[in-house]
């Protein structure tokens, strides 16, 4: 990467054309590339992450697949970067000033990202922001949780399974998440998770029809015992 040969020459030549380009066609040029062939150390993450929030109105009124590459840029940087999204302030600022559908994307890019990290990768996000961010968003800061976003985040707790308990007493504090379009209620079985947060189960799950075609379309499901 051009960034290990000089920080300060990347700093200086490469950073600007995506925070000041000279045109709009050169603005979508530009993030073009970054978004599919972008790469980035922690030592560049500082400049990128103010020229990602820059970008972020252009996102809000682009295509539905620039604004999922562009989530998932920042779910990356969150899993995987040395910068506390949470401490930093651009996670909240991404939260407050992004529309649902990034939200959505956001966390379900968050779920991708921890799917393809090793197990310390997956540890060390869990304690330097996950579990905070959870605790936060249940307590509707910086804005509340709705139902889908909630389902979302419920692939979380599949992932950090040994925090399973943990995700799951925090989301059922808030709406009842709302799990559609996978096969979330599968991979809970199949996995054997349900034993792991006894004070939460057993659910109630829900949908049109009880079968394994349709759990991969439409799932629902509600807690009926809380402790």
């Amino acid at each position: 990467m051009l960034a290990d040969l000089s920080l300060n020459w990347y700093t200086e030549h490469v950073l600007p054309l995506l925070a000041t380009p000279a045109t709009l066609r050169s603005s979508e040029q530009n993030w073009d590339g970054e978004l599919a062939w972008g790469t980035w150390t922690q030592a560049t993450l500082p400049g990128l992450l103010a020229a990602y929030m820059q970008h972020l109105p252009a996102i809000l009124g682009g295509s539905n697949d620039r604004s999922h590459m562009f989530c998932g840029r920042l779910a990356a940087f969150a899993v995987f970067g040395t910068i506390d999204p949470l401490d930093n302030g651009w996670l909240y600022e991404f939260l407050t000033r992004a529309a649902h559908r990034e939200r959505m994307h956001w966390a379900t890019n968050v779920t991708q990202q921890l799917r393809e990290a090793n197990e310390q990768a997956k540890e060390s996000a869990w304690e330097r922001w996950i579990e905070r961010y959870l605790q936060r968003r249940v307590v509707l800061n910086p804005l509340p949780l709705d139902a889908q976003e909630s389902g979302a985040m419920c692939e979380w707790a599949l992932v950090l399974n040994a925090h399973y308990s943990e995700i799951v007493g925090l989301l059922l504090a808030g709406p009842a998440p709302n799990v559609k379009a996978n096969m979330f209620y599968l991979r809970l079985q199949d996995e054997n998770l349900l034993d792991r947060a006894p004070g939460h189960t057993p659910w109630q799950f829900s949908c049109p029809k009880k079968t394994a075609a349709n759990f991969e379309t439409s799932v629902r499901f509600t807690p009926w015992f809380r402790s």
